[in-house]
């Protein structure tokens, strides 16, 4: 997703008339800050993230002293060397970085497992609002997280693969090199000290990105003067709203030279300095993150919501209170419980580690309006136990009946995604249950029903799965309702519309013992 498709969905002018995000709620004082989180959710965030972020287990990767010790161990230079002159000393020795790249540890490196830094930083690439991050790693934990979740990205290492890029995926920017092209890492101190960057490509990157978004620091703590030179020399033409995570205090990490000289760079105030370690923080901002994430499809619901009732005499702010009931329940559930939800409403996402909410806002706004109105209306209500479902009431079924919903993505067939929805939740079913599915999104009319599971078009059928009986009544169209809001309709008489079309749509779902037990 790109910058522009990015701000469409977040905040800017999307192609049909879009109202204003509904806020989140502010964030409690001990929480991260407010402007960090909302400069996210604009997509003008650029994670800048060090060592400090594998060092956290599971990853458990050495800082830059740990590999010098480590290196010195195995024989690679002498007690006292640093990192820096241990690099210099095998280049010298070779001629080239072949030396240095045969010391270091890489088919370790290789098998390490990502942490939740690199998960969390994967996850804001997922959901569109985070397209480059710059990384003095050598490691490759970052593009693993990223294929864990399937999302395109472009690794940059050298000046041409800037060129080759994609412009559609994500790029990981790898300024000191990388295990992939081990001879190529920078780690002499001529390559991090040197009063230039040592490659073009690196320190234009990291230019245009002072620039153009607010940087966040995190597990860096300004060890290349090239870096620290090339964000003073830009300072004064960028924003200036830069924060650094570090788990030292600022004045402690202002008594040593480097991380001096990066602060004061940075110009960093002390509330742009953040004291935690990067584990505590990307958890935190993984929690935090996740309210502003819902503001994307309740504009879109919004949006509908108030497109529906223009023709209307109904005033829009009844139903868009009702709508924000449904995001209040999804932000309940917390990340872990949306994912979930998520996952078993998009099961054609197949088995990515992450269903994302931004770049499917579209759909899952659509469902919150949908379902909104069906709980204004009276005909449904949250069901506790599972929030951020509906139950739909039918006097005609013996209790509530859950709806089953199955969000399609603009290119999915929808006949084919309800029938994989409809098998994942009958593994699952007790004999004789029953759902009421609403098909929001995708393509093409609902196929006929399959054995053994069915996706009715147009009336319930069952079928046997696991011994029991499984009805689905799939909501093709939910314009069909939305279609009662007439010329000048009242609120009064639009809402009982609603509703009897509702319980119309699931009278005789109930299933016959005959049934259940075939």
């Amino acid at each position: 997703m790109g910058r522009q498709d990015r701000a469409r969905l977040m905040s800017e002018d999307p192609p049909v008339k879009m109202a204003a995000p509904m806020p989140a709620e502010d964030p409690a004082p001990s929480e991260l800050p407010r402007a960090l989180l909302a400069r996210l959710r604009q997509g003008k965030v650029t994670p800048f993230v060090g060592a400090g972020i594998s060092m956290s287990p599971p990853t458990s990767l050495p800082c830059a002293s740990e590999l010098a010790a480590q290196l010195i161990e195995d024989g690679h230079g002498k007690a006292g060397d640093d990192l820096e002159q241990i690099a210099e000393d095998c280049w010298a020795e070779s001629g080239n970085g072949q030396a240095f790249a045969a010391a270091l540890p890489i088919a370790k490196w290789r098998v390490r497992p990502t942490n939740v830094c690199h998960q969390v930083l994967a996850e804001l690439v997922a959901e569109g609002i985070v397209d480059t991050i710059l990384t003095t790693n050598w490691d490759t934990c970052l593009e693993l997280a990223l294929r864990d979740l399937r999302v395109p990205y472009s690794p940059i290492r050298r000046t041409e693969e800037m060129a080759t890029a994609d412009a559609r995926s994500a790029r990981v920017a790898k300024l000191n090199g990388c295990i992939e092209q081990a001879e190529a890492i920078k780690a002499r101190r001529s390559d991090v000290d040197s009063p230039e960057w040592g490659s073009e490509w690196a320190q234009a990157l990291l230019a245009s990105n002072v620039l153009s978004s607010s940087l966040l620091f995190v597990g860096y703590s300004g060890a290349s003067r090239a870096a620290t030179r090339t964000i003073e020399n830009i300072r004064r033409d960028a924003s200036g709203l830069d924060w650094v995570v570090d788990r030292l205090a600022k004045e402690k990490a202002e008594e040593r030279e480097r991380s001096a000289a990066f602060l004061a760079a940075l110009g960093v105030t002390d509330d742009k300095y953040l004291e935690v370690d990067a584990r505590s923080f990307f958890e935190a901002l993984r929690e935090q993150i996740y309210p502003f994430l819902l503001s994307a499809p309740m504009g879109q619901a919004k949006a509908l919501v108030e497109n529906l009732l223009a023709p209307t005499r109904v005033t829009p702010s009844e139903l868009v209170q009702a709508v924000d009931q449904v995001r209040r329940a999804w932000r309940a559930l917390g990340q872990a419980g949306a994912q979930s939800l998520l996952k078993s409403a998009m099961p054609g996402i197949g088995q990515s580690l992450y269903a994302p909410i931004v770049p499917t806002a579209e759909v899952v706004g659509r469902y919150w309006a949908w379902t909104g109105i069906l709980l204004w209306s009276g005909a449904a209500s949250l069901d506790e136990a599972r929030q951020g479902h509906v139950n739909v009431i039918s006097p005609a079924a013996s209790g509530p009946v859950p709806v089953l919903p199955v969000l399609c993505a603009p290119d999915q067939r929808r006949g084919e995604v309800c029938a994989a929805a409809v098998a994942a939740v009958s593994r699952n079913a007790t004999p004789a249950t029953v759902f009421v599915g609403l098909a929001v999104g995708g393509i093409g009319p609902l196929m006929a029903p399959t054995s053994p599971y069915s996706v009715a078009r147009g009336r319930a059928r069952a079928d046997v799965a696991r011994g029991g009986a499984i009805r689905v009544l799939t909501w093709q169209d939910a314009n069909t309702v939305f279609n009662l809001a007439s010329d000048g309709v009242d609120g009064g008489h639009l809402s009982e519309a609603v509703k009897q079309a509702a319980l119309a749509s699931v009278s005789g779902l109930a299933v016959s013992p005959d049934e259940a037990g075939r």
